[in-house]
Order: structure tokens, then sequence, then C-alpha cells
């Protein structure tokens, strides 16, 4: 949005201004009026309205700029602690898998890590607006990565694979330790 006001802002000015000086040199000077009757001074109003107009929503964009890197930063800290969170489930997982429970592993992978992987794919554009491209390509692929091994670790759970199963958790638990140093190092 702040975008928006920013390229409006100045449309605004450069507008503004054009228009101001068109209207200052439109008519040449003629020698029967006095000099300051050759403006059109309707028109020299409209441009300078115009401008200020362009100024004030620059300002206001820029201000907003302000207040949504506040928000980013929020954001930024909840993407931490979701990478945070998703390391401390997978390895809890991995450790407590065994013969009794590898039944119940999908459903809990659904109701633990599922929804904060979710959460924090819904918030990754703050990686791009904080930090740009390059830095959030490195981190989303550390979270695809603990991302599809859980994926696989659900599906080897589902066909009673215990040792494929715990596998795909370890390498998660390594993806999202990794994901999560890359967002502490992006944040410090």
């Amino acid at each position: 949005m702040s975008r928006l006001w920013r390229g409006t802002g100045h449309l605004l000015l450069w507008a503004g201004f054009l228009t101001g000086t068109f209207a200052a040199v439109m008519r040449l000077e003629n020698p029967q009026h006095p000099r300051w009757h050759t403006v059109p001074w309707g028109l020299y109003a409209l441009g300078l309205l115009a401008g200020a107009l362009g100024v004030v929503l620059l300002r206001v964009a820029r201000w907003r700029t302000g207040r949504d890197r506040h928000a980013a930063d929020e954001k930024q800290v909840r993407l931490i602690d979701l990478s945070q969170q998703l390391h401390q489930h997978a390895t809890e997982l991995s450790a407590n898998i065994d013969e009794q429970n590898i039944a119940t592993l999908p459903q809990q992978l659904d109701t633990i890590l599922a929804p904060l992987l979710a959460e924090f794919a819904e918030s990754r554009t703050t990686i791009i607006h904080r930090h740009g491209l390059t830095a959030f390509g490195r981190v989303m692929s550390a979270f695809a990565a603990g991302e599809r091994s859980v994926n696989r670790a659900w599906c080897a759970s589902v066909d009673g694979y215990l040792d494929e199963a715990r596998q795909c958790l370890e390498a998660a638990v390594r993806a999202f330790d990794d994901l999560r140093k890359q967002l502490e190092q992006l944040h410090s």
C-alpha cells in the first residue's frame, strides 16, 4: 500500500512541477500587459496544489514504511520463534518414535507440525521485504527441506516403516536447525 502512496506522490509532485513550469512559460510576454499578467494564475495554482499534495503523499508513504518496518521486525521475530518450535517438536517426535507409536505419528505430525509449517509459509514474504531474494532463497531452501522430510516421515509412518520415518524426522531436525540459524543470522 505504501508503494501506491509513494507512486501517486511522485506522480502528483512531477505533474504539479511540470504544470507550474508550463504555466509560467506558456504565454509570451505581451508588451501591452503588465509583466505578471502573462501567467495564467489558475493553472499555476493548480500545479502548485498538485505538487504540494504529492509532497504530503510522499511524507505519508515514508511514515507508513517506517511503521511497516516495525511490523516486519515483529514478523521476523515470529519466524525465528516458529523455526525454533519446528526444531523442538521435530526433535521430540524423532526421539520418541518407536513401534508402539508409529501408528499415531501421522496424527501428531498433522496436529503439531502442520500448523507451524503453514504459518511459516504464510509469513515468508517478510524475508523478501527485509533481506532480499538471495536470503529468501537460502531460508526457504532450508524450510522446504524440512517440510519435505516431515511429509516423507508422514508417508513412511502411514506405511509402517519405522526406520524410514525416524530418518526422515532426523533430516527434518537438521533442516529446521539450519533454518533457525539462518533466520537468527539475518536478524542479528
